[in-house]
This record gives structure tokens, C-alpha cells and sequence, in this order.
């Protein structure tokens, strides 16, 4: 049998959905017919995919629901937002939009973005860990590649450390959190900070020196009382944790 000269992007064509397939491009053989051979590499290929956004997304496929809902879920992202990259490591990167662009439960979408902000910080640069000494004189600083900032409304965050270590998760629950996502020892972990200490880190995130976020946490009422007797134990787990790092 001969083959049309564009029967790889028609195959292609088939695979994603966008084109009927078309059974004169098979031969068939003894399990299935033409159309049949066509659906079992259709299948394998979708089955990829939707593998591939899930070990991306575990902690919102927690939260989901059964396996069935899941793969239904994901299989309507892929459908309206196809891969463009040629890696599978970003086969997830629009998936918090399109959550959102479908109003989604607010829990589930936050915990598309600890999914994705722990899949980016592993791929992330690790900067120069400060001696907490260094951060006594107040220098310039960043957040280190690695690090981002999450403020979540539910403690999406508790659950996810439960789905990774198989232990049974806690109940959805309703709160204030600030999260810390970073990477330590090669592995990424979340940290609940929260409060004060947490919103100098927002303040350094968002190109503030040291002093100025000061001022802002005093102008958000936070006491002097409460500055002095919490500044050196924050600033020491931001360097022991490397969340931080010098501007240069």
C-alpha cells in the first residue's frame, strides 16, 4: 500500500481529535480492523497525556474526586489547551487559567497552584545561601529562584503533604495561610509561615529593601513589640532555608 505524502500530520490529525481518522491508512490485522488499530493509538496517546498532567497535578487530583472524574477533567483541559511545548514537564502550565476561566472551587484552584509552583521550583536555580549573620547589617535581598509565595484561603497545603507521604489527609478546612514553597536538600517542600514573618517575605518578593518592609508591617499594625522580639528568628529561617538570598 502506498502512502500519501502527508500521512504522518494526518496521523498526527487522528491521534489529537482534530481530523476523523481515516481507515485507508491501516491495514488491519487479526485483534482489529483498520478503525480499531487507529482507537488503540488514539487511546495510548490520550492515556499519555492525561498520565502526564496528573503526576503534575497529584495534589489537586486528590481533591477532585474518584479517578473517573479525573481523567475526564483532564481530558477537557488537553481538549482546549493542547501542549505546545515539546516536553511533557509543561504539559500542566496552563491548567490553573483554564481552572479558573471555568469558575472552579476555589480550593481546587489553589491547590493547582501548589502543584505548580512545587513543579517549577524543582526545575529552578538555587542561589547563594546568606550566613544569618550577613542579614544582621539589613542588606538588600530576593527571594531565591526556587521560592514562591502562596496566599491560600483553605489548608490545601496539609493535604498535599498527605497525598505524598500515603498517610490519611485532613479535612478541608477554611483559613489564613501563607505558604512558602521552596527546595531543600533536592526536594521541594511547603512550609505554612504565615503572619509576620511571612509578609516581609511578600514585601522582599515585591522589591522592597529590608527597612521598607518594616515599615510596612508597622504601618499594618503590627507592634514594635512584636518586631523586635520575632526579627531574628524569622530572618534565621529565612537563611537556614534558603529562602533568601543577597541582591547583589
Amino acid at each position: 500500500m502506498s502512502l500519501p505524502p502527508d500521512w504522518q500530520t494526518r496521523l498526527v490529525g487522528f491521534l489529537h481529535g482534530s481530523e476523523p481518522p481515516d481507515a485507508s491508512l491501516f491495514a488491519g490485522g487479526k485483534w482489529h480492523d483498520a478503525l480499531g488499530q487507529i482507537g488503540v493509538y488514539q487511546e495510548q496517546y490520550w492515556l499519555r497525556l492525561i498520565g502526564a498532567v496528573k503526576t503534575e497535578v497529584r495534589g489537586w487530583a486528590k481533591l477532585h474526586g474518584d479517578d473517573a472524574a479525573v481523567q475526564a477533567t483532564i481530558r477537557a483541559y488537553l481538549s482546549d489547551c493542547p501542549s505546545e511545548s515539546w516536553t511533557l514537564d509543561d504539559i500542566a502550565l496552563r491548567f490553573v487559567g483554564w481552572l479558573e476561566s471555568r469558575d472552579a472551587p476555589l480550593a481546587e484552584i489553589e491547590m493547582a497552584r501548589l502543584d505548580r509552583a512545587v513543579n517549577l521550583g524543582f526545575s529552578a536555580a538555587a542561589g547563594v545561601d546568606p550566613e544569618p549573620a550577613e542579614l544582621a547589617s539589613m542588606p538588600a535581598l530576593r527571594l531565591q529562584p526556587h521560592v514562591q509565595l502562596l496566599r491560600q484561603q483553605y489548608n490545601v497545603h496539609s493535604i498535599r503533604s498527605a497525598v505524598l507521604s500515603e498517610t490519611e489527609a485532613p479535612e478541608l478546612v477554611q483559613g489564613d495561610y501563607g505558604v512558602v514553597v521552596f527546595r531543600r536538600n533536592r526536594k521541594m517542600r511547603h512550609y505554612d509561615l504565615g503572619g509576620t514573618a511571612f509578609r516581609i517575605l511578600e514585601c522582599v518578593r515585591d522589591g522592597k529593601t529590608v527597612p521598607q518592609a518594616l515599615e510596612v508591617v508597622f504601618s499594618e499594625g503590627v507592634s514594635a513589640d512584636e518586631l523586635q522580639r520575632g526579627l531574628g528568628g524569622w530572618f534565621k529561617l529565612y537563611a537556614e532555608r534558603s529562602w533568601v538570598e543577597i541582591a547583589s
